[in-house]
């Protein structure tokens, strides 16, 4: 298992344990993100955003996928 796989794992054990948890939804945003996998990148930035609307790198990040899925 790699490190992302790794990571992954982790944030998603995280979010059982603790839905709310804003900055476990960024790591799993922005690792799919990172992979191209946009729909679960929105997804879990939204959440991020919502259960802390102040996560700039959140909102950057939902901005930067949202652009890309834009651009095609």
């Amino acid at each position: 298992m790699n490190d992302t796989n790794k990571a992954l794992t982790a944030y998603e054990e995280c979010i059982k344990h603790d839905p709310h948890h804003a900055q476990a939804h960024y790591q799993i945003g922005s690792l799919a993100a990172e992979q191209h996998n946009n729909d679960v990148a929105v997804e879990h930035l939204k959440k991020a955003i919502e259960y802390n609307p102040s996560y700039v790198n959140a909102h950057f990040n939902l901005g930067q996928v949202i652009h890309r899925c834009s651009v095609r």
